[in-house]
């Protein structure tokens, strides 16, 4: 009888052969994983550059916690205007206020404090498309360097003067009235076609935005959003942690 085509040992050949499969898998998973870096390193740096200055704190951090293999696809709300789910964001111990609303989904947890304090409190898909975020920039008056945290009311002309190459202006800032506050607000459009509404406001010595981003059907977004405000309260920070049982859905939230 001839020599067998797997040689002597047909066990050594296959074990020499997943060695050999298992180096080219560990080189091309390099390859992929420096890809990665390099791509997540250019969108960070492209999406500091269409920030205004004080929302830019802490954007690398949160987003370097997102890993090669890690899903941030949700499944998102069909119908945005079906507000049934609680949302609270509790006080953080450091004074600012905690906020109480009602959304079509739940909301992201918050992110880290950035260097003016500044800190992303929810990220809730409304819609296919269509994203809430409300982001807390730190003290009225605080400062670092030269970027200072302005009242609302001037904050909000900063952030439209402060907008990078691709980014235009659509109308004028409004005066907005809701439950959340007075606030005042500016639209803005994208290269890519997503436009994004900002509501500036102030509360209890607070700076926030809350705002909403859409890829189609803006109108429609700012609608949901102005219904989300409806549903809005503050939550104060009373000096000590609050018992998430122990804080009221916002009113009409189901039980």
């Amino acid at each position: 009888m001839g020599p067998s085509t797997f040689g002597d040992d047909p066990l050594l050949w296959i074990a020499r052969n997943l060695v050999e499969l298992g180096i080219v898998a560990a080189a091309v998973l390099a390859q992929l994983w420096i890809s990665w870096l390099i791509h997540r390193e250019r969108l960070i740096r492209r999406t500091a550059q269409a920030l205004p200055p004080d929302q830019r704190s802490g954007l690398g951090s949160v987003a370097r916690k997102v890993g090669l293999f890690t899903s941030t696809r949700t499944r998102a709300p069909k119908d945005p205007y079906d507000l049934r789910t609680a949302v609270v964001i509790q006080p953080l111990g450091d004074g600012r206020p905690g906020e109480g609303f009602l959304a079509p989904g739940p909301a992201k947890p918050p992110g880290e404090l950035g260097d003016l304090d500044g800190r992303m409190d929810a990220r809730v898909a409304l819609a296919e498309g269509m994203w809430m975020l409300v982001y807390c920039s730190g003290r009225v008056g605080a400062r670092l360097d030269d970027v200072v945290v302005l009242p609302a009311d001037q904050r909000v002309h900063a952030a439209r003067e402060a907008r990078q190459e691709g980014i235009s202006l659509l109308g004028p800032v409004d005066p907005v009235h809701s439950r959340a506050g007075e606030g005042w607000r500016t639209t803005m459009t994208f290269a890519s076609g997503k436009a994004l509404t900002d509501t500036h406001l102030d509360h209890d010595g607070w700076a926030f935005i809350i705002g909403v981003l859409s890829s189609s059907h803006h109108a429609r977004a700012v609608e949901v959003l102005d219904a989300v405000l409806a549903t809005w309260r503050w939550l104060p920070d009373r000096g000590a942690a609050v018992q998430a049982n122990a804080v009221p859905a916002p009113d009409g939230a189901a039980r």
